[in-house]
């Protein structure tokens, strides 16, 4: 289980608890705890693509080079 999946579950614990205790407050502090966990599931998301974008961006070098090399 992700980190961020995990946030969004004892969230989604809050909210529920607040529900059946009638805590309000509690309620929107579950819904914002599951709001802030997908937003930092995006930004890993993001930054996951980024990382893949430069490897991608490495080896097509890596690849020209050695092409260049050979020639």
């Amino acid at each position: 289980m992700a980190a961020g999946e995990l946030d969004k579950f004892k969230g989604k614990i809050k909210e529920k608890t607040g529900e059946i205790i009638n805590n309000d407050e509690l309620q929107a502090k579950g819904q914002a705890d599951q709001k802030e966990a997908k937003l930092k599931d995006k930004a890993e998301d993001k930054a996951e693509i980024k990382k893949k974008h430069a490897e991608t961006i490495t080896q097509e070098k890596r690849e020209a080079a050695h092409k260049e090399g050979k020639q």
